[in-house]
């Protein structure tokens, strides 16, 4: 009767060890495999089925709360989490820290912040209270299957989204879910369109001083008639309209060479410009610069057969 009493209250502290384990959040600030299984036991093999997908790849300096989804979670009512973002570039780590946790989690459950004395132990720093969580008393799987993260206020890099959570499973109550990376977004949307913008100047330009030119040749044109026009002298008249058709087709030439130096200069910043873009673009090749500049040419070509009507 005695052994077997014993033997009872030996499954029953089995079942609770889990829940006691770690019932008001996880003692440290950083994830530590090795001093976790001291506490805990093994992990559970491959994150447990569980993985981390996030709402989108990339993240907005000072943008809204991001989603980030805990798949393959199974259900359970005895579960704990500690979970951070850290900058992967060393030189944003602050001088006397190991690591640099930012952003910050909405707290969800009984979510709450790392406490700011086990970070210092760790020598973690945090950019907001919220950058390190952890749970206060265990927690529901429905409480862990969407984690709510709001990226940091600038721009510090890619960042890695690091999660174990507990799941109370007697033997091995915790899994480690292989950690994502965020890169920032909005530096290379700008740039693009920033280029954008610029090549479309241009070609207004080129449309505009082509219009200025046209406009110069017909005034040309109009003027040199009209000084003809004003000599009765058959023999002046003729020699006045030799001259004007001389002025005529020496301003054609002149304004059609200058035309070709101004395509010259603009078309070749227009290619430097392309160029750069493709370099920006994955995927950019020689076939699209190839349609793109033979485009170029068929509208330059337009407007030199207009120039010369």
């Amino acid at each position: 009767m005695h052994a077997a009493a014993l033997r009872l209250l030996s499954v029953l502290a089995a079942l609770a060890l889990p829940a006691a384990a770690l019932p008001n959040g996880a003692p440290r600030c950083l994830i530590n495999p090795a001093f976790i299984a001291t506490k805990h036991g093994n992990p559970q093999a491959a994150g447990g089925g569980m993985a981390l997908v996030a709402a989108s790849p990339t993240y907005t300096p000072g943008g809204a709360a991001m989603a980030i989804q805990v798949t393959g979670i199974k259900a359970f009512t005895n579960g704990g989490i500690l979970a951070y973002a850290n900058v992967t570039n060393p030189a944003m780590v602050p001088a006397g820290s190991v690591e640099m946790h930012v952003g910050a989690f909405v707290p969800a459950g009984t979510m709450r912040a790392q406490t700011a004395q086990s970070c210092a132990t760790a020598m973690a720093a945090n950019e907001n209270a919220l950058s390190t969580v952890t749970h206060a008393s265990p927690m529901k799987s429905t409480d862990l299957m969407t984690l709510m993260w709001t990226p940091p206020a600038t721009d510090v890099g890619p960042v890695q989204m690091n999660v174990v959570i507990a799941t109370g499973t007697v033997g091995q109550p915790w899994a480690v879910l292989a950690p994502i990376m965020l890169t920032p977004a909005a530096a290379g949307g700008q740039q693009q369109h920033h280029h954008h913008d610029g090549g479309r100047a241009q070609d207004l330009l080129v449309v505009f001083l082509f219009v200025v030119l046209k406009l110069v040749v017909v005034v040309v044109v109009v003027v040199v008639e009209q000084l003809g026009n004003k000599d009765d002298d058959n023999d002046c008249h003729r020699n006045l309209l030799d001259h004007g058709d001389s002025h005529h087709y020496d301003g054609h030439v002149v304004i059609v060479v200058l035309f070709l130096v101004l395509l010259v200069v603009v078309g070749d910043k227009d290619d430097k410009d392309q160029e750069d873009r493709e370099d920006e673009r994955p995927g950019g090749g020689a076939g699209s610069d190839q349609g793109q500049s033979g485009g170029r040419g068929g509208r330059y070509q337009s407007q030199l057969q207009g120039l010369r009507k």
